[in-house]
C-alpha cells in the first residue's frame, strides 16, 4: 500500500524544493507576460530606453534557467524514486520465496533478491557514458553483462523495442552497481515478514544542483554528484509453516 510516508522517505527535501521552484517559476512566468501586454512592442524596438528592459532580461534569465533545470532535476529524483518503490516490491516478492527456500545459503538468496532489484530499476537507470566514468564500469566492455545482454533479449521480445543493445546493457550494468539492498527479518517464526530495502544511488545531471540536492559519488573518481534513493516493504515470508522450514517430506529410493 502507497503511503504518503513511503512517497516522501528519503525525497522529502526534493518535495519541498520541486513545489517552492514551481510556485517561483509560475510567478516570474506570469509576471512576464503581463509586462508584455503593457509593452508596446513597436517602441520597444524602437526606443532607446527598451535597454532597460534587455538589462532586467539579462539578470533575470539565469535565474529563469537555473528554476527550469531543478524542476527538471527534481521531477527525475521523483521519478526514480518511483523506481525504487517498484524495486523494493520486486525484491520484497523474491525475498519472501527465496530468504525461506535457501536458509542456509545466504549469498543465493541474496543475489537473486538483488538480481530481481537490479532488473525493476534497469528502465530508471542512467545509460550516459559520462556516468560510467570514474566507476568500476569505466573499464568494463558492455558485452562483459551476460545479465544485461538477456535484459535486451528479453526488452527486444516483449517489447519489439528497437534500443540499441550498447544502450540497454549500459543501463543495465549502471542499475547493477548503483542498487543496494538490505533484508531484514522481523521475526524467527516460519510467517514472520521480511522488511526489503532498495537503495538507489542517482546520477545528478546539473552540477551546480547536485551540491545542494545530493553528495559527491560513493566511487571516489567518478566526477559527478549523486542522490542516494531508497524505499522499504515489509511482507510475510512464503516459506513452509514449519519450525526447520522445510516441506518434511522423505523419499526412499528402495520403494
Amino acid at each position: 500500500m502507497i503511503t504518503i510516508q513511503s512517497l516522501m522517505d528519503s525525497v522529502a527535501d526534493v518535495w519541498l524544493v520541486w513545489i517552492l521552484s514551481a510556485a517561483a517559476l509560475v510567478y516570474l512566468t506570469r509576471g512576464a507576460i503581463l509586462r508584455l501586454r503593457r509593452w508596446n512592442v513597436r517602441e520597444l524596438a524602437g526606443g532607446e530606453e527598451g535597454a532597460s528592459y534587455t538589462l532586467s532580461l539579462v539578470l533575470v534569465m539565469p535565474v529563469y534557467i537555473f528554476l527550469v533545470c531543478l524542476i527538471v532535476e527534481c521531477t527525475l529524483m521523483l521519478v526514480v524514486k518511483t523506481g525504487t518503490m517498484y524495486a523494493a516490491y520486486a525484491a520484497g516478492r523474491s525475498a519472501i520465496v527465496w530468504v525461506p527456500a535457501e536458509p542456509q545459503d545466504d549469498d543465493a538468496s541474496q543475489a537473486k533478491v538483488k538480481k530481481a532489484a537490479v532488473q525493476a530499476m534497469t528502465p530508471f537507470a542512467s545509460g550516459r557514458d559520462v556516468h560510467r566514468r570514474g566507476t568500476p564500469l569505466e573499464f568494463l566492455p558492455r558485452s562483459a553483462s551476460i545479465d544485461g545482454l538477456l535484459y535486451h533479449e528479453a526488452y527486444q521480445f516483449y517489447t519489439k523495442g528497437n534500443a540499441p543493445q550498447d544502450y540497454i546493457v549500459g543501463k543495465y550494468q549502471f542499475a547493477d552497481i548503483a542498487t543496494q539492498i538490505t533484508i531484514e527479518p522481523q521475526g524467527n517464526e516460519p510467517n514472520s515478514e521480511l522488511k526489503v530495502s532498495v537503495e538507489y544511488e542517482m546520477p545528478i545531471n546539473v552540477p551546480g544542483i547536485g551540491r545542494f540536492l545530493g553528495n559527491q559519488a560513493s566511487w571516489p573518481t567518478a566526477p559527478f554528484f549523486t542522490r542516494k534513493i531508497s524505499s522499504s516493504v515489509i511482507l510475510e515470508q512464503e516459506g513452509p509453516q514449519s519450525s526447520n522450514q522445510l516441506l518434511g517430506i522423505e523419499y526412499d529410493s528402495a520403494i
